[in-house]
């Protein structure tokens, strides 16, 4: 028998309920079956008022039993403090950087901002919130629809198709918009909005994608393939004259 389970302790011995804040004693605790181990934070009559819920240890507050990770071994039959709760102990114990968060421009633990690693997302959680079907593009630097965002791939979550597409070729959208000296993403020969992709000078970078030196513009992807078949410019300035000075020629009598 362990001095904390010793019968003159379980009777007399009282200690504080983190809910109610009433003293009670470890019999007023425990769960009503009588087992011993660890004497519980909260009192069984504070149990009973909040059906349907359990005690977070990490945040001292009554939480929603699905917000826990379930325990078999334990008589709660769920972990003692909930999912966020663990997560943030996990955090405090670890350590991290804390996040400036690009909306609100606060600095704030990055356990308030969802997302993780590379796909950490510029707003926090409370940010988030204020801005329902929206979500915040670190490329642009503003709140966009949730439709013009990936549906998958944690990356993906924090830029725009856009300016995830531009990131491949490690350039930000507001250097292609004043590149191009424009307000918005449009192709830079017709000036269509739609099906854009990114241009580069393929005697720079001959790969798949371009630099910051070569990255020259949006242009949507009918002037993409039109410009990949004429290869030169001297090809598309001749094709220009010549489609400039061509003109229907009539047709004679008999």
């Amino acid at each position: 028998m362990t001095k904390r389970n010793h019968p003159y302790v379980e009777r007399y011995a009282r200690r504080e309920c983190a809910s109610c804040h009433e003293m009670r004693t470890p019999a007023e605790l425990r769960p009503p079956d009588g087992r011993l181990g660890k004497i519980p934070a909260e009192c069984q009559t504070c149990r009973d008022e909040h059906a349907g819920e359990a005690w977070c240890l990490a945040h001292n507050a009554w939480e929603a039993l699905s917000a826990f990770k379930p325990n078999l071994t334990s008589w709660r039959g769920v972990d003692t403090a909930c999912r966020r709760g663990r997560r943030e102990q996990e955090f405090e114990q670890a350590g991290g950087p804390a996040l400036m968060c690009e909306s609100c421009l606060v600095e704030k633990p990055s356990r308030e901002f969802s997302g993780r690693g590379k796909g950490k997302r510029g707003a926090c959680l409370e940010c988030e919130s204020l801005h329902p079907g929206q979500q915040w593009c670190k490329g642009h630097q503003e709140w966009l629809p949730v439709d013009a965002f990936m549906r998958s791939g944690a990356p993906n979550r924090a830029y725009c198709s856009a300016c995830f597409r531009l990131s491949m070729h490690g350039v930000t959208m507001r250097q292609v918009l004043d590149r191009q000296g424009v307000k918005e993403p449009v192709c830079a020969a017709c000036g269509s909005a739609d099906r854009l992709t990114v241009h580069h000078d393929h005697s720079c970078c001959d790969k798949g994608f371009g630099c910051e030196r070569c990255v020259q513009g949006f242009l949507c992807s009918s002037c993409n393939v039109a410009e990949g078949m004429l290869k030169t410019p001297e090809r598309a300035l001749a094709l220009y004259r010549f489609m400039a000075s061509s003109s229907v020629i009539p047709l004679t009598q008999p």
